[in-house]
């Protein structure tokens, strides 16, 4: 692209996005524009289309963080999978403690284990997108983030004969051009309850962390964050061990992000919005 037409698409890209300093929403014809501007200029997308609030997306039911329900429910979710040697161990305690939970897979590798992610369909799991390379989507296009949720719909229809219907954008970032291609994908966003980021990644997270971090600030509702590949996982499983019980000990039930969904409450706040 000449340095004349991104001068000229930056122009018009301004103007039709002037109405995002307002309450008035972006008209079609900007998130068109910003299709056409590079990744190179994300910081341009970003400074004139900036990032609206949580509840704002929420309002408009294109994310959720967490969902308003008087019910005793939790959903359990995993990211970055799957994983030969950790995501069946997860499995087995999920059917120990009948609990549901919902993968966001990484494409990549359920091109390698699409086995793994059968098994967690036939064992009453949800399966949902979290893009196919999991690369910084900061730096990326509309266009380029949604070949990445499409590749990996792609591979999750191969292994389980459906697509998802729910996007997990990598690191929990989100922005008006991720809220967008997830939409053009037919995705709604889940991010995860403020207070449930287990930081199970972390080299130095232990078992007893997690635990802490999950039960003490445990909502109806809460969308907690676990992990079955990135490095070693052997304290989420520890972890698990104790959580799960203790959810059933407290008459909470652990059920997908869809199943949870469909107890939320329309009249109720969410506690950590």
């Amino acid at each position: 692209m000449s340095t004349r037409t991104r001068v000229l698409l930056r122009s018009l890209f301004g103007l039709a996005l002037a109405t995002s300093c307002t309450s008035i929403p972006p008209s079609p014809h900007a998130y068109a524009l910003a299709r056409l501007v590079t990744p190179s200029d994300n910081t341009l997308r970003d400074h004139l289309f900036p990032v609206k609030s949580r509840q704002y997306y929420e309002s408009r039911g294109e994310a959720v963080w967490n969902v308003p329900t008087k019910e005793r429910a939790v959903a359990i979710t995993f990211d970055d999978g799957p994983n030969p040697k950790f995501t069946p161990r997860v499995l087995k305690l999920l059917h120990k403690y009948r609990a549901h939970a919902t993968f966001f897979v990484i494409g990549a590798n359920v091109d390698q284990h699409p086995e793994l992610v059968q098994q967690e369909v036939d064992e009453g799991h949800e399966v949902a997108n979290h893009t196919y390379n999991h690369k910084n989507i900061r730096t990326q296009s509309q266009d380029e983030l949604e070949d990445e949720i499409e590749r990996t719909q792609q591979s999750i229809e191969r292994a389980a004969g459906k697509r998802s219907i729910l996007f997990r954008p990598p690191t929990g970032y989100y922005s008006s051009t991720v809220i967008q291609a997830a939409k053009e994908q037919g995705c709604l966003v889940v991010i995860w309850s403020w207070d449930q980021d287990t930081r199970d990644w972390e080299r130095e997270t232990t078992a007893d962390s997690i635990v802490q971090s999950v039960l003490s600030h445990l909502h109806n509702g809460d969308i907690i964050l676990f992990h079955d590949r990135a490095g070693d996982r052997s304290e989420t499983l520890r972890a698990l061990h104790r959580i799960l019980p203790e959810l059933q000990e407290r008459g909470y039930e652990c059920l997908t992000v869809s199943e949870l969904l469909r107890l939320k409450n329309p009249t109720q706040t969410s506690p950590d919005a």
